[in-house]
Formats: C-alpha cells, sequence, structure tokens
C-alpha cells in the first residue's frame, strides 16, 4: 500500500507537470481544468530564481534580464535548478519545458522529505513498526496540501526543509557519538549547504552550535571546527554578494524586510495563521481566508494539549528537539518584527513543520495502534481525499487568474516592439520576456539604490525605459511632473483592472 501511495503522487505530479497549459492566460478566469504554467504552481517570487537559474543553465551566469548581475537568490536552489536548465538547453527544450522540468524536481524533492522524516520519527519512537511509520510519514508528508504548496513553488522552500530536517537528523548522530574531526566537519558543512538554501539559516546555526556548546553537548574545539567548515562553505557566495555591491546583504533581503507598524493585525493575523498551521497538517482554508483555520487549529491543539500531554513533554525533554525548537524560534520571532511583506509567512513559518510532522506521525501511529483496521483505513482515505479535494479545488476548478499573470499576453500582443519595459513585480513576466527590467530591486542593485536614494525615475530615465507597467498606486512613486512630461497613458488596461501602462511620448 505504501508504494502505491508513493506512485499515486508521482503520477498525479507527472499529469500536472505535462498538461499545465503553455499559453498566456489572457483574461481573469481560467475556464480550463488545468493550470497555465505562468500561473501555478510556481509563484511570481519563484519566477524570479528561476530567470537566475535559466540564465545560468543557459551560460549567461548569475544575471537577471539586460545581463545585470543579481544577489537576490537564494543560490543552492537556482543552481540547482540551473542544472535542470542546462539538460533542457542540451535537448532544445524552451521555457515552458524547463517550468516542466522543476515540478518535476520538486515532486523528488517532496518525496525525498519523506524518508528525512522517517528517520526522524524513528527515532523518536525506535519501537514502532518500520513499514506502520514509514506508511504514516507518506501519507503526512505527500498528501499535505499545505507542503505541497510549499514545495512547488519554484523557491527553496521545499529543499530548505529537507536539508533542514537532515540537520535534525545529523545532530542526533552527531551527539550519539563520540567527538571526532571528520563528524565535526560534515556537521558543519551540512550547515553550510543548508544556509546556502536559505541564507537566514545562518541566525539558526549559529544560535544552535552555541546551545551545544552552551550545554556541554560540544566542546570549545568542536564548536572552532564546526564554524571553520560552515564559514567554508558560505564564503564563496557572499564573496561574490560582495564583489558585486560591497556589501554582504543580497538585494532580496533588503527588500523584503524592515520594521514596519503598517497593516499591523495583517501581519499578525498571517504570523498565527502560519505558525498553527504547522500544528494542524491536514487542513488549508487560504492565506485570504484564516478565520475558517483557526476554529478548527485550536480544537486540534487543544486535543492534542489534553490528551497527548505525555508526548509532547516527551518531545520537549528531548535536548536535541529543545535546542532546535528554541534555534527557530529565535527567527521566526525575527520573521514577527523585521519581515516586510507578511504574505510570505506561510513559506517562512514552514520551517516549524520539520519539528511538528514527525511528532504527527508518531501520535497517528499511536493512535492507529489502539484502532480496528477498518477505521484506520478509513481515516486514511479520508486523508487522500481531502487532499485530492484541495488539489481539484486549486488546480482543476475554473477560477480567477492571479492578476500578475495576465500581464505577459498583454506584453505580447500590445508591446512587443518596445525594446525595455520597467516593472516592479516582474517576476512571471521578466521570465518570459527578456527585455524586462526590475524596478522594486529585488534582483536589481541599480534600482535598490535609486530607491533607497528616491531617485527611481532618473534611473527610470538614464535606462531609457521605453514602458511602465504596474498598479496605480506605484506610480506615486515617482515624480509626478515628470511622469507626465514623457510618458502617457497607454490603453486599453490590462484583464485585471488594477494594473496600468504608460510609454514613452514619441
Amino acid at each position: 500500500m505504501k508504494h502505491l501511495l508513493i506512485v499515486v503522487f508521482s503520477v498525479y505530479v507527472l499529469i500536472l507537470a505535462f498538461f499545465s497549459l503553455d499559453e498566456f492566460p489572457n483574461e481573469n478566469i481560467n475556464t480550463n481544468y488545468f493550470p497555465y504554467l505562468a500561473e501555478r504552481p510556481i509563484t511570481e517570487d519563484g519566477f524570479y530564481a528561476l530567470k537566475v537559474a535559466w540564465n545560468i543553465g543557459n551560460g549567461d551566469g548569475v544575471v537577471y534580464n539586460f545581463n545585470q548581475p543579481t544577489t537576490g537568490i537564494q543560490p543552492l536552489f537556482v543552481f540547482l535548478t540551473s542544472g535542470l536548465a542546462f539538460i533542457n538547453k542540451i535537448f532544445n527544450g524552451d521555457k515552458n519545458t524547463f517550468l516542466r522540468l522543476v515540478i518535476l524536481f520538486s515532486g523528488l524533492i517532496q518525496i525525498l522529505f519523506v524518508f528525512i522524516l522517517f528517520k526522524l520519527s524513528l527515532l523518536l519512537a525506535p519501537l514502532a513498526s518500520k513499514n506502520k511509520l514509514f506508511f504514516i510519514s507518506i501519507l503526512v508528508v505527500l498528501y499535505n496540501f499545505k507542503l505541497f504548496l510549499n514545495f512547488f513553488n519554484g523557491l527553496e522552500t521545499g529543499l530548505y526543509l529537507v536539508l533542514l530536517g537532515l540537520c535534525i537528523y545529523k545532530t542526533f548522530k552527531l551527539l550519539e557519538s563520540k567527538p571526532s574531526l571528520s563528524n565535526n566537519i560534515l556537521f558543519g558543512f551540512l550547515l553550510g549547504i543548508t544556509a546556502l538554501a536559505r541564507l537566514d539559516f545562518i541566525i539558526i546555526a549559529v544560535t544552535l552550535i552555541l546551545l551545544l556548546m552552551y550545554n556541554k553537548k560540544i566542546s570549545f574545539s568542536d564548536l572552532i571546527v564546526i564554524s571553520i567548515s560552515l564559514t567554508f562553505v558560505l564564503t564563496p557566495w557572499f564573496y561574490y554578494v560582495f564583489s558585486i555591491q560591497n556589501s554582504f546583504i543580497p538585494t532580496s533581503a533588503v527588500i523584503q524586510s524592515g520594521i514596519s507598524t503598517s497593516e499591523f493585525s495583517y501581519r499578525i493575523d498571517q504570523f498565527i495563521f502560519s505558525l498553527l498551521s504547522n500544528f494542524v497538517p491536514f487542513y488549508h482554508a487560504g492565506l485570504t481566508k484564516t478565520i475558517l483555520f483557526y476554529p478548527i487549529a485550536i480544537v486540534v491543539i487543544t486535543i492534542i494539549i489534553k490528551y497527548k500531554r505525555q508526548l509532547l513533554l516527551k518531545y520537549w525533554n528531548n535536548e536535541v528537539l529543545k535546542y532546535w525548537i528554541i534555534s527557530i524560534s529565535l527567527i521566526l520571532v525575527i520573521y514577527l518584527i523585521f519581515a516586510s511583506q507578511p504574505y510570505f509567512y506561510f513559506l517562512y513559518i514552514s520551517i516549524p513543520s520539520v519539528i511538528t510532522l514527525p511528532f504527527f506521525i508518531v501520535l497517528i501511529f499511536e493512535y492507529f495502534e489502539k484502532k480496528s483496521k477498518l477505521i484506520n483505513f478509513t481515516l486514511q482515505t479520508i486523508i487522500i481525499i481531502f487532499f485530492f479535494i484541495n488539489i481539484f479545488y486549486y488546480f482543476h476548478i475554473p477560477k480567477n487568474v492571479a492578476g500578475l499573470a495576465v500581464r505577459p499576453i498583454y506584453i505580447q500582443n500590445h508591446l512587443h516592439m518596445y525594446k525595455k519595459i520597467g516593472m516592479a513585480q516582474c517576476g512571471i513576466s521578466g521570465f518570459f520576456f527578456d527585455n524586462i527590467i526590475n524596478l522594486d530591486g529585488k534582483v536589481n542593485l541599480q534600482a535598490l539604490k535609486a530607491i533607497k536614494s528616491n531617485n527611481l525615475y532618473q534611473y527610470i530615465n538614464d535606462e531609457k525605459i521605453d514602458v511602465l507597467i504596474e498598479w496605480k498606486e506605484w506610480f506615486e512613486i515617482l515624480d509626478e511632473e515628470a511622469l507626465s512630461k514623457n510618458f502617457v497613458r497607454y490603453f486599453p488596461d490590462l484583464a485585471d483592472r488594477k494594473t496600468i501602462v504608460y510609454t514613452k511620448d514619441k
């Protein structure tokens, strides 16, 4: 049965990869029964990373459009997917073929995550049946819609979770074995690789090794070796970042961080929702319908506290997990205070799932052991059906198209003659069109400098940008008089009714 579940999941990933639509959506409603590759499952921000990966794979270097060097990526995922772009190039595949390969790669990573969490669960319940525990691991990982969204978004999230789980597993093994130089080097190397998957993991890694030393689990000399190994892995990337911009902080980190009191209630809502989502693995109400999620979350957490208190205490009393919980909690607080875009919390705050999901695997195992085969089969079937209900609703039922996804067809039909198009949110459009220049600074250092010095319009003028496309409110940051002097509104408007276009007055 467990192998059948992996096969079913794999077949669906193949179907999603090969039957998603090549063409661009040209209206606000997708009336087809498969998604557009330009809209989902890969997200707007995923397309930034994949465009850089595409350029690397095609021999252009770590650049965005117009050969602009960029630091606004998480390097490990981008370099791995650049390998897919290189393979795609060998077989003369186009960008849509590359996206299909990325979807297949995402499915492979999620299957790998099953084995990581199975190993962690086995450490926590060593007397449990391996076959049953592995079967439950498959259910909890592969038939978990929230995980599916995070693994298939075109970003580093899934890869990061896999490596994070591997780090936790290696911590158990490190403390079980006698101290040795090779183990410390390997552990530091793994921490470094994980940091390349998501750079702010450095905060977690440093906190962890300091806790290990403070609690006398490793010696000071061990800490030095681990730190050197970690630094050795990270040095080439940060050397590259500094060589590009005379700073060690990538452009994407600057754009996506900053203390803000605006939308405070929304920030708190998204933080709590994203945090609690790690404790309710099979239920997803969507980022905009969190009110539907909270009652279920409260019920689930109350039941766990009331009936599984001993298992919770066992978890907390496990020294390795305690150190990791503290380390991860620190980064969560930093996200709450400093992350400037709360809608990313769903991605950022998925990392506690590496701790919570093994707990649920053991919890479900203990529950199934006490119930009849009929009850177990019924519950397993409900989990699988619930997953596919979410899948079909999100991917295969006609619904509204994301506003940013209608821009490519507009550019193709109306603006193909222009040489340079400026856009702040250009992930999707910039992936498919090479004449798009990023104007929010996420992957464009010069635009970021212009924004910080309040000279964005001057930058637009210096770059000889012919067209500006963005939501109406974005144009408020530009000099209105200069804009009206050199640009004119272009019609018709886009299908999303929020985006407007200006072209150079000729």
